[in-house]
């Protein structure tokens, strides 16, 4: 047994022969031993365990010391992050092991509190390379990610997108929906990211074939393989496994690994399991190949926004999503700097403004001018999907009471995906309705209908919880609700009738309320503006602090 290994907060990897030996020690026994070793002596328990097989000498089966069926029960009787096998003699997935130890560490290191190596010795044993890439992935972490401490932010002093050497792009990475902005001749522009043509992605991740797949392919496929599927990561990243409430929505599982979260689905080889960067980083790196193929060239370097209410570990874990993706210049900007980026980015800003900003997605946030954000409230489980949640409950009642139809579970994700729609339907009418043939195929051409009013009234509960919030936020400011100047409204659940109300009449009837076209798409395009002008910041005295 050659049990070299390189240990790190992140990560442990343990490398033996598999081939049969005069010592007699390339054993299960040996490997049980050394993995004691390294659990009881000053590493800590969640950090992962690698297992990697040498298959030099290796001939043919009957060569081996152990059989490949032994050591994956073995890794799964023990909770062993990864299991490659590799030939030092000839380089056989060498790189393809190196590659995916890189991304173990950098999920991994987004929740470590620091970055350190032990036992150099054993670390040298390595091949120089390894090593590099260590070093490497620590270093590209601390020259990259700023972080989210200091809350001043400048605007620059002239909305200028004429450099046509300077690419720009912003994503919002959003818990339902993603946007993506990028710089085109004309200006900050968001593009398509479906290739349907549709500039909304669906924050939808599917893993029912070989290759991932993201968006409205992997929604109009849900009622076939919901338990591929991953959705919400968004308020799963970055979170310790006790602080995670899981939605009734979900068909996926969310499983202990030590003290993080792994989500379970079903894959092609069968059960399987997944950070929640790993889901981030797919839909990440489907922005980036929408984004280079509008450019045209390769893109590196993005704006990408998080939440104000994001602490430190979920910033960073949304670098190493972003890391993952193959992002190689990654800044981080709060949601609502975004949005006002993309508000103001060509009008001026009174003097001693005060602005607040309304995202039903990601809750509220009260900025100042400079801007600096000198309150923020929200409920990280307060979005559009409650508004659904709502209108889910409410059909399901309908169609048990009025044609004791049970909704089946294969049917579960079209009616949430049709209650979007009604949701989204009135905002601009009266009435809308929910076909029954949908769920009960002998009930041809019945439909049940709700006007806007019922939906208002079911969501009151709703509307005191935002109205709580807001006050919330007011009060951390040291705010009262005449001195505001400005309302801001970001995010497709602000089109709702009656959160205009709610803001306009009932909460700042004082104050300029500015409505964008497309509410939905004005984090990624602030975003934009943002990565575009990061340059003069770098350059400019009162540069901007932080991103």
């Amino acid at each position: 047994m050659i049990a070299p290994y390189c240990r790190s907060v992140e990560c442990c990897i343990l490398v033996f022969s598999l081939a049969e030996n005069d010592t007699g020690d390339s054993s299960i026994e040996t490997l049980d031993m050394w993995l004691k070793f390294f659990r009881d002596n000053e590493t800590p328990g969640e950090a992962p365990v690698v297992l990697i097989g040498n298959k030099v000498d290796i001939v043919d089966e009957k060569s081996r010391s152990v059989s490949k069926k032994e050591l994956n029960l073995w890794c799964s009787r023990n909770n062993i992050e990864a299991y490659f096998e590799v030939s030092a003699k000839d380089g056989t997935n060498v790189e393809e092991t190196i590659e995916e130890i890189a991304k173990i560490s950098c999920i991994y290191h987004s929740q470590a509190e620091q970055y350190c190596v032990h036992y150099e010795y054993y670390l040298s044993v390595f091949r120089k390379e390894d090593n590099l890439m260590f070093n490497n992935l620590k270093k590209r972490r601390s020259d990259g990610l700023f972080k989210l401490e200091n809350m001043q932010y400048h605007f620059p002093k002239i909305k200028n997108i004429d450099n046509g050497f300077l690419d720009a792009v912003g994503i919002d990475l959003g818990t339902t929906r993603c946007y993506a902005a990028v710089k085109r001749k004309n200006g900050i522009e968001s593009i398509a990211l479906e290739n349907t043509g549709n500039r909304l992605l669906s924050s939808y991740v599917s893993f029912d074939e070989n290759h991932v797949k993201c968006g409205e392919v992997v929604t109009n496929r849900m009622q076939f393989y919901e338990k591929s599927t991953v959705f919400d990561s968004k308020r799963i990243i970055g979170k310790l496994y006790t602080f995670i409430d899981a939605d009734n929505s979900w068909q996926f599982s969310i499983t202990k690994y030590f003290n993080r979260a792994k989500i379970g689905i079903i894959s092609p080889d069968g059960k399987t399991s997944k950070f929640p960067e790993e889901i981030s980083a797919a839909l990440l790196k489907h922005v980036k190949i929408k984004c280079e193929e509008i450019q045209g060239k390769e893109l590196n370097e993005t704006v990408i926004t998080v939440p104000a209410m994001f602490d430190e570990i979920q910033n960073e874990a949304t670098y190493a999503a972003a890391m993952l993706a193959g992002w190689k210049k990654i800044h981080l900007l709060p949601e609502p700097v975004a949005a006002a980026f993309a508000y103001f980015i060509d009008k001026p800003i009174p003097s001693n403004s005060k602005l607040f900003l309304f995202d039903l997605g990601g809750g509220t946030s009260f900025l100042i001018l400079e801007l600096e954000i000198i309150g923020r409230s929200g409920d990280p489980y307060l979005g559009g999907r409650d508004f659904d949640n709502i209108l889910i409950e409410y059909f399901r009642e309908q169609l048990l009471s009025q044609y004791g139809v049970t909704v089946a579970e294969s049917k579960k994700y079209k009616l949430m995906m049709e209650c979007q729609e009604i949701k989204h339907n009135l905002s601009s009418r009266n009435e809308d309705k929910l076909a029954v043939d949908d769920y009960d195929l002998t009930k041809v051409n019945d439909y049940i209908p709700i006007t806007r009013q019922q939906f208002e009234t079911l969501a009151e509960n709703l509307l005191m919880l935002i109205k709580s919030n807001i006050t919330a936020a007011l009060e951390n400011a040291g705010v009262k609700l005449d001195e505001i100047n400005k309302v801001l409204y970001v995010g497709g659940g602000s089109r709702m009738p009656i959160i205009k109300d709610l803001l306009l009449h009932e909460t700042f009837p004082n104050a300029e309320h500015c409505y964008e076209q497309n509410p939905d798409e004005v984090v990624a395009v602030g975003a934009a503006y943002y990565s575009y002008h990061l340059p003069s910041f770098k350059t400019n005295e009162n540069r901007c602090s932080v991103i």
